[in-house]
């Protein structure tokens, strides 16, 4: 290996050299075979060694890379890590899945996904912001006394989520629940004889209601995209996960 100024070191041009093969020494560090027919983004145990070869000019850190190389492959994560990076090598990826090629990476506003999780009679509504990354929502869903249902928090989701948005900023919204898309589709501009009448869920309908209608007036856009539950789509793992902390909140009503 030849050392050059930076303090990296340049690979000899006739015989790359690989990094030490790294034992998974039975971490879950991998995604099981064939992961993307059935939208498994869960990790298990890999048993083989790995052997990472780069381009002979490739200048780099070598103890740098080495470590970072192996602190990922022993991690101990039950699920893959999915962060949207559209700056550096990964950009085609994401620009390639689902959400990407629709366009909801690049949406000149606010991206949020939010998701519900109904289980033991306790219901929560998780939401994430994509353009900050530490920005999230979880809401612990009220009135379960009176039933729960999966369509309850998801719509609690999505009316916190627009409660969170300043009313002028146009805002991109992903939800995996084609119901709760098509209620609000329904009830919003269908003029003034419709009703909630009956409705199990109008406290949050006319929560939802009233912020597109607020928006609306500040002429802000609201757009409401539905992709696919359980498939990899980051945004929508993560909302997924933050309904499941929120079930664990002290109950409050929405």
């Amino acid at each position: 290996m030849q050392r050059v100024p930076n303090g990296g070191v340049r690979g000899r041009p006739a015989s790359p050299r690989p990094l030490p093969a790294l034992t998974s020494r039975g971490k879950h560090v991998t995604r099981a075979k064939s992961w993307w027919k059935r939208g498994d983004v869960s990790a298990c145990a890999a048993h083989s060694n790995m052997e990472c070869w780069v381009h002979h000019n490739t200048i780099l850190d070598y103890d740098q890379a080495t470590q970072r190389l192996k602190d990922a492959w022993e991690h101990d994560d039950s699920k893959d890590e999915l962060n949207i990076d559209l700056q550096g090598l990964e950009r085609h990826f994401w620009l390639g899945t689902e959400a990407g090629r629709l366009g909801c990476y690049n949406f000149p506003g606010e991206t949020w996904a939010g998701d519900g999780s109904a289980h033991k009679r306790v219901m929560g509504a998780g939401s994430v912001c994509l353009q900050q990354q530490s920005k999230y929502l979880e809401i612990r869903v009220g009135r379960e006394e009176e039933g729960i249902n999966s369509l309850r928090p998801k719509l609690a989701a999505m009316a916190r989520t627009l409660q969170a948005t300043t009313p002028g900023v146009d805002l991109l919204h992903l939800c995996d629940s084609e119901t709760a898309l098509q209620k609000v589709s329904w009830l919003v501009g269908s003029g003034p004889r419709t009703t909630l009448t009956g409705d199990a869920n109008a406290d949050i309908m006319t929560t939802v209601v009233e912020c597109v209608r607020e928006r609306v007036m500040r002429g802000a856009r609201t757009f409401m995209v539905k992709v696919k539950a359980h498939r990899g789509e980051p945004l929508n793992v993560r909302a997924d996960f933050h309904a499941e902390n929120a079930r664990q909140l002290q109950r409050t009503s929405v």
